[in-house]
């Protein structure tokens, strides 16, 4: 991909495909605004709730999911604790945890705000890469092997854990699975809508959050693992 997001971790997909089976307009942009906010597709209940509520774009229903997230701890407490291990590969440590729990935001602002952390502090992707061997072979890489991912576009833990788990199953490089993966079909004019959104999620740097290769968008740590067909959005982490 010739730009990648600066920053993501498990796999959100939110892919274009003929407008005759899609659903509503309005539809596909509560499922996409919970995929980014929650890292999880709404619920029939949740969808029809928010179909009550007016013609709402992504970038409003976005605004609204973050003043619930910080209206309700336990659902920040959630997403604060699932951005750690989806983008490091650990639990939270009880100092990070005290830093971030007073600022609560979305799952996308979290992970984008995880691979800045890492792209600023590159020795530190050594550990990423390291516990995603572990938990797949059972073993630290090789010296060659830690190189050759370091030489790679950085991505989340989750990301390099599906390549990795996906090699492992069908010697394949620079694959990670779909496997359970949530994700939402839209048509192309609503995912430019999406990916405006998402870009204006974070302030600093927004327009090199989208990576766009002709049809594809990556967002927050998809890194370069994702296979381009030309007509998918990959964001913010995944598997529910």
């Amino acid at each position: 991909m010739k730009k990648i997001v600066s920053v993501v971790l498990l796999m959100l997909t939110i892919s274009v495909f003929h407008p005759s089976f899609a659903q509503t307009e309005q539809e596909q942009r509560i499922q996409s605004s919970y995929i980014l906010a929650f890292n999880k597709k709404a619920t029939p209940d949740e969808l029809n709730f928010w179909k009550t509520q007016g013609n709402l774009s992504v970038a409003q229903l976005l605004a609204k999911h973050k003043e619930w997230i910080k209206k309700t701890p336990s659902l920040w407490d959630g997403i604060l604790r699932t951005s750690y291990t989806d983008a490091f590969g650990r639990t939270i440590q009880d100092g990070e945890y005290k830093f971030h729990i007073q600022y609560p935001r979305t799952y996308l602002e979290m992970m984008n705000s995880h691979m800045d952390y890492l792209n600023k502090n590159p020795s530190l992707y050594d550990n990423v890469i390291i516990e995603s061997y572990k938990r797949v072979f059972g073993k630290p890489p090789i010296t060659a092997e830690l190189n050759y991912w370091k030489g790679q576009t950085k991505c989340s833990f989750i990301w390099l854990f599906r390549a990795h788990s996906q090699y492992a199953s069908t010697q394949r490089r620079n694959v990670a699975s779909m496997t359970g993966v949530a994700y939402v079909r839209v048509t192309p004019a609503m995912l430019a809508e999406v990916r405006s959104a998402a870009a204006g999620m974070v302030a600093a740097g927004g327009g090199n959050l989208i990576g766009n290769d002709g049809g594809t968008m990556v967002a927050a740590g998809a890194g370069n693992l994702v296979g381009n067909d030309g007509a998918s959005m990959v964001a913010a982490g995944g598997g529910n």
